[in-house]
């Protein structure tokens, strides 16, 4: 008798858990297949077009070149760091846009191309604009 219960004993009960899987399996299936996507048109928004910008006045901004070693240069002429702020006001006081644009050789040290930045915000220029040339002196 005692031989029996402690067969019982060492016998567990075991729960086989794989018609389970497979039917979550089918169930997922299901639900993927008949899901129904719907195509949101979203909100109708009207973009603005970009617009180069333009300068009031017909003039020429000031065109200054950084070349690859920082030298400036303004109207083909190298000029000193010094006249930069010279050279702007000038061109303002003598009708210009004052705007400015800075042409720096792709190669020009950023502290050079920061420094004319500078000069620019303390003169309070509203347009500067900065681009990269393959050779400043062009």
């Amino acid at each position: 008798m005692k031989g029996k219960q402690r067969e019982r004993e060492t016998e567990s009960a075991e729960i086989n858990i794989s018609p389970l899987i497979d039917m979550v399996f089918i169930l997922l299936i299901f639900f993927i297949v008949t899901t129904v996507f719907v195509d949101e048109s979203g909100l109708g928004i009207d973009t603005p077009t970009p617009v180069p910008p333009t300068i009031e006045n017909d003039s020429e901004p000031v065109v200054l070149r950084v070349s690859e070693g920082g030298s400036v240069y303004y109207r083909n002429r190298e000029i000193a760091k010094d006249a930069i702020a010279s050279a702007i006001v000038n061109e303002r006081n003598g009708g210009g846009s004052g705007s400015v644009i800075i042409e720096a050789h792709e190669r020009t040290k950023v502290a050079a191309v920061s420094e004319i930045l500078d000069i620019c915000s303390a003169l309070e220029v509203e347009k500067v604009v900065t681009k990269t040339a393959r050779s400043a002196t062009e």
